[in-house]
């Protein structure tokens, strides 16, 4: 499922997105989807295959990473960057904490195809996903980037 352009456009804006070109908004808006959850369901658990990242459209998400740490996250957080970008498993769980809740998506397959990840040559939208990924590790938690490498985190 789809949702109209200016209710997207503001998911985007409320997010470290909003720094994306009005062309790449629009390509990220050709390839999203929408998915509606209720309360407690999961969106994703740990260890599972990355195959989509998220943006928080509507109502609250909880991340509980696998060290148990776990992060609120409202309209416009980005999350599922990390193991969708690097195929590589997940790194925590993603319970929807509303009644009503709704992300919009974006597969990696997609992202690739669209020319906004860097195999295409456009960092740009790398680039913030990474940088978003920085700053709720280092938020999260009470070590620096260097121990979280070395932990392969």
């Amino acid at each position: 499922m789809k949702i109209e352009y200016p209710a997207f456009l503001e998911s985007i804006n409320a997010s470290s997105l909003h720094v994306l070109s009005d062309e790449n908004k629009h390509k990220l808006f050709d390839i999203h989807h929408h998915e509606a959850f209720n309360l407690d369901a999961s969106v994703f658990r740990s260890y599972e295959e990355g195959r989509h990242l998220y943006i928080v459209h509507s109502g609250e998400f909880s991340l509980v990473l696998k060290n148990g740490v776990s992060k609120f996250m409202k309209r416009g957080a980005i999350f599922g960057e990390v193991a969708t970008l690097e195929q590589l498993p997940r790194l925590g769980t993603v319970i929807s904490q509303s009644e009503q809740s709704s992300l919009i998506t974006f597969s990696h397959a997609d992202l690739a195809a669209s020319g906004l990840l860097p195999e295409q040559k456009q960092p740009n939208l790398l680039q913030v996903l990474f940088s978003n990924t920085v700053s709720y590790l280092h938020e999260l938690l009470d070590t620096s980037i260097e121990t979280l490498l070395k932990q392969g985190e």
